[in-house]
């Protein structure tokens, strides 16, 4: 007898979550933050915040090889795959004061993208 391979999509059982704290580069403009965080399906990601001027917070999922520590450092010289702005993306509006509640969202915007995505990104 031969048996029928199934081909649908394993739930992803790992919600995103942040891992360690946020490091916080809040100079005024722009104004930034990064953590570290593990995705759906077990896999690493930067999560990063910035704010300039009377923008709105813009927020991204960063995919790359290193910590958020390391990137931040040389992020120009670092080979990485940066997502569109989630929070444009999801109709997310956040002001400069609502820093906290833009930690918040970016988890719960970035599970749900990447869950949207192939599990891992080519570079």
């Amino acid at each position: 007898m031969v048996r029928k391979m199934s081909f649908k999509k394993k739930p992803l059982a790992l919600k995103t979550r942040i891992v360690g704290k946020w490091d916080d580069s809040l100079i005024g403009c722009p104004s930034q933050c990064y953590a570290d965080a593990i995705g759906p399906g077990g896999f690493r990601y930067v999560l990063y915040l910035r704010w300039r001027h009377s923008d709105p917070w813009i927020a991204r999922v960063i995919q790359t090889k290193c910590n958020a520590q390391k990137y931040q450092e040389s992020w120009n010289k670092i080979k990485a795959k940066r997502s569109p702005d989630l929070f444009e993306m999801y109709n997310v509006f956040l002001k400069e004061e609502q820093l906290g509640a833009a930690k918040a969202k970016i988890v719960d915007v970035a599970d749900k993208w990447l869950r949207s995505r192939p599990r891992k990104w080519d570079y």
